[in-house]
């Protein structure tokens, strides 16, 4: 009686996950920034960056199974650290100009996933599209900007025990921030070409 009873509960339980409706995810995120920006620091100084920070940040989403391979995702993500400054000021005034700018990344993100199981495996792919905002610290002087930003990426879930996984996932960014230049000539500001990459604990439901 109690053989059967607990080869019941197994069958009950991988028959919940095999229906899963949903998931949520948190992890830790690396993000390679890829900031533009041009400013002027009072008539003594400007800065600009057309390089790439190395941020360090987290990333959480939510996932709801629309259709059995496709889901609709809430995506959002947080990276913290600082980005290369090309620093052009007067010697006499500004002697040590700083090399770098401290800045925070963030993005909030929505979009279809599809994904399919494949034992404890399961793959995926997504297409998110929603708002990326940007702050930046140089030398006293701050700068903030939101804007559209789009996302296409991947990556897998390993299924270790239970309702619970180990995700790995990878994702472009594009975002196009700081358009408005201070400096007095018009051109057109690239899109900036972020990657993100992420890994941490999915619970699924």
């Amino acid at each position: 009686m109690l053989r059967g009873t607990s080869i019941l509960v197994l069958l009950f339980s991988a028959s919940l996950y095999a229906q899963s409706t949903g998931n949520v995810y948190v992890g830790y995120s690396f993000v390679s920034n890829d900031l533009h920006i041009d400013r002027f620091l009072g008539e003594d100084a400007a800065y600009s960056s057309n390089g790439r920070g190395n941020l360090n940040g987290w990333n959480f989403s939510g996932e709801l199974r629309a259709f059995r391979w496709i889901g609709i995702v809430a995506d959002f993500g947080g990276a913290y650290g600082s980005d290369p400054i090309n620093f052009l000021a007067n010697p006499l005034l500004r002697p040590n100009p700083p090399k770098t700018g401290s800045t925070r990344f963030c993005t909030f993100l929505f979009g279809p996933r599809v994904s399919v199981q494949i034992g404890k495996v399961r793959p995926f792919a997504e297409v998110l599209a929603g708002v990326a905002s940007q702050h930046l610290s140089v030398a006293g002087d701050s700068e903030h900007d939101r804007n559209l930003a789009t996302a296409v990426g991947g990556g897998l879930d390993y299924r270790f025990l239970g309702v619970f996984a180990w995700r790995l996932q990878a994702d472009y960014v594009a975002t196009r921030l700081f358009k408005d230049t201070s400096f007095p000539v018009q051109y057109t500001i690239p899109v900036q070409h972020n990657v993100r990459v992420s890994t941490g604990l999915v619970l699924r439901f």
